[in-house]
């Protein structure tokens, strides 16, 4: 039997090994592995904790130079597993106060969410990727404001229809130093409103197609913007009088050698060949 002076070492050493401070020296990521120097001794290849590993999974791993805690059950250091991480003074805490989660990562992203200030907050240096495969709802008490400070922002819907609603105030799509283009390239575009629909441009308005259709009546607005103008090819005037300058079309006359002709008889009709 042992004596008892060994025993008594033996386990102190146990003891000791229970709880280890050290840095992690190497990194086996493929398997999950590190190994960490405690002072002149190096462990072997031990796994580290995780918050999940099971049906549901979480990865963060430790990084060499990165101050570690080793749990040795029965003081097995063969046995340990490795605890992440410890502050220390080549890497200090990135908070000071309780209120605040934080995560700062090495190329200046940052996550952290303020509950005393009720503010959740996340900084990318690169791209951010969202990706869902049903929906996505986005709901705010207040506003909600989008910016593209360098580029565009685009809305695709492949299948389906995007909606945009304001139930009780305005919609409003500003371009202040460029073009807004709304484009159908299959189907037809629709604008319909239950008051007035208003286009107001400072230089000109143009509405192009092959056939253009005014249902309803058209009179001069207020402003009395324009003058005189031209119109192209045939026109065909259907159902009631055409008024110009208080002279009707239909019904108007002129003086021939002290006589006053009669009214034009309708019967001629426009080519619209």
């Amino acid at each position: 039997m042992p004596s008892l002076e060994y025993r008594l070492g033996e386990l102190e050493r146990q003891m000791n090994n229970v709880l280890r401070y050290g840095a992690i020296c190497e990194a086996d990521y493929p398997n999950a592995r590190v190994r960490v120097k405690c002072g002149d001794n190096i462990t072997g290849w031990l796994p580290w904790f995780t918050t999940r590993a099971s049906n549901d999974v979480s990865w963060w791993a430790p990084e060499v130079g990165e101050q570690v805690m080793l749990l040795s059950p029965s003081g097995d250091l063969a046995q340990a597993a490795v605890l992440p991480s410890i502050f220390q003074v080549a890497h200090p805490a990135c908070a000071d106060r309780p209120t605040i989660e934080r995560k700062v990562y090495d190329d200046g992203a940052v996550i952290e969410y303020d509950r005393e200030a009720h503010q959740l907050h996340a900084y990318v240096p690169g791209d951010a990727l969202l990706e869902v495969d049903h929906d996505v709802t986005v709901v705010a008490g207040n506003d909600i404001s989008a910016t593209a400070e360098g580029g565009n922002i685009d809305f695709t819907a492949e299948l389906g229809v995007i909606t945009v609603l304001a139930k009780s105030d305005k919609i409003n799509v500003i371009a202040e130093k460029s073009d807004i283009n709304m484009t159908v390239t299959e189907g037809k575009m629709t604008c319909t409103a239950k008051d007035e629909i208003a286009l107001i441009s400072e230089k000109q308005t143009r509405l192009s197609a092959p056939k253009l259709i005014l249902d309803g009546i058209i009179e001069n607005g207020t402003g009395q913007h324009g003058g005189g103008g031209t119109i192209h090819g045939p026109i065909k005037q259907i159902d009631g009088d055409f008024v110009s300058d208080g002279v009707s079309l239909q019904h108007h006359t002129h003086d021939e050698t002290g006589l006053t002709t009669l009214e034009p008889n309708g019967q001629g009709e426009v080519d619209e060949n």
